[in-house]
C-alpha cells in the first residue's frame, strides 16, 4: 500500500482515497471510486454517458473503459459539494474530480 501523501504536492491540496473505481449499471453516478474499507463511495459526474470534461484524467478513464473489472488505485480528489443518491442504499455519494491518480500496486 502507498504511504499517505504519495499524491498531493502540498497538504490539504486533494483527499487521497486508496480504493476502487469502477463503472456502475443502473442508477448515477455510473463512474464510482469506493474506498477498500468500504466506508467512503464517490462519484464522477456525467454529461450523458460520458463524464463531465476534466472531472476525471483521460488516460484513467481509457484505462476503466478499457478493463474487464475494478481499477485499483490511490486516487487524489476533490470534493465538488454535491450528492447523490440510490435508492438501494442509505449512503450518499459525493461527486468528486480525480485530480491524480496511481494505478500500479
Amino acid at each position: 500500500m502507498f504511504p499517505l501523501s504519495v499524491l498531493a504536492d502540498e497538504p490539504n491540496s486533494c483527499h487521497e482515497v486508496f480504493g476502487n473505481i469502477s463503472i456502475w449499471n443502473g442508477h448515477p453516478p455510473s463512474i464510482r471510486i469506493m474506498s477498500v474499507d468500504s466506508v467512503e463511495m464517490f462519484g464522477i459526474p456525467e454529461e450523458g454517458e460520458e463524464p463531465v470534461k476534466g472531472a476525471i484524467p483521460s488516460e484513467l478513464y481509457k484505462l476503466l473503459i478499457s478493463s474487464d473489472s475494478a481499477v485499483k488505485g490511490v486516487f487524489c480528489i476533490k470534493g465538488l459539494g454535491i450528492y447523490a443518491s440510490v435508492p438501494y442504499s442509505k449512503r450518499k455519494i459525493e461527486f468528486v474530480n480525480v485530480v491524480k491518480y496511481k494505478t500500479s500496486f
